[in-house]
């Protein structure tokens, strides 16, 4: 696939090879990369396609070393990726092929956008349906759920849940990747840094705040402090804190 897809986008000749020397390579990177060698009319580059799942940080990192312990370019093969990561890619221009999508070889002069990107609405603020969408796939751990699998999941219509994943894209979160014109969320296995690369774009729930002078005679759900003292070890504030929607 890998020969095929090049020679079609490229229309020339390629030879590919098995790259058989990973013992150049820094422990840290053998074994992360199906790795090859390929020859385009002369001209010799490495190909490395992660085996696994690898973030954009960890990307970053590990093209520049396979570059340098091989003195070859080094070529990220990506079937599975996102227009966040593609654009950082090239804002630091470093080689990619993002199968179906687009081609990018700076040392032969090449750029080539082979999957037309469809315009994105505007969005500076997510809605509540995206925000509920993001705190689902962070409790739950989501891998590569696609629409149809996030609207079952929260009980709401694919329509829906492609808007939000539109909203997602316009706003660069990066756990949205496109394979083969399809969408996947993938919510990051470190909880922490996912929570703290969400947070600023998460809206506040409550709507006002109201102080009052008696506790309300219908039980209502316990919030804020109320509600992390309840469910932890945190000590309570002097006075209660309720939660109410707006049609109750």
């Amino acid at each position: 696939m890998l020969k095929e897809y090049i020679e079609k986008i490229l229309h020339r000749n390629v030879q590919i090879v098995s790259y058989k020397d990973q013992r150049k390579l820094p422990l840290s990177i053998q074994g992360s990369y199906d790795l090859h060698l390929i020859d385009i009319e002369g001209q010799i580059a490495l190909i490395a396609t992660p085996i696994e799942r690898i973030p954009l940080v960890t990307l970053r990192k590990q093209q520049h070393p396979m570059a340098m312990y091989t003195g070859l370019p080094c070529v990220l093969y990506m079937t599975d990726m996102n227009y966040y990561t593609r654009d950082a890619l090239l804002d630091e221009g470093i080689p990619f092929v993002w199968e179906g999508h687009q081609l990018y070889l700076p040392f032969l002069g090449v750029l080539l956008d082979t999957h037309q990107r469809k315009t994105l609405p505007t969005c500076t603020q997510i809605s509540y349906l995206t925000q509920k969408l993001l705190l689902s796939a962070l409790y739950q751990g989501w891998q590569k759920v696609t629409v149809t699998q996030a609207a079952k999941l929260l009980n709401v219509s694919k329509m829906s849940i492609t808007r939000c994943f539109d909203e997602l894209e316009a706003l660069n979160i990066p756990y949205l990747s496109i394979q083969k014109r399809s969408r996947y969320f993938t919510a990051d296995t470190d909880k922490k840094a996912m929570w703290e690369s969400i947070q600023d774009i998460l809206r506040n729930p409550v709507l006002k705040s109201y102080a009052l002078k008696a506790k309300p005679e219908i039980e209502l759900p316990l919030s804020g402090q109320s509600a992390l003292a309840h469910y932890s070890m945190v000590d309570d504030v002097s006075y209660s804190i309720l939660a109410i929607t707006k049609k109750i």
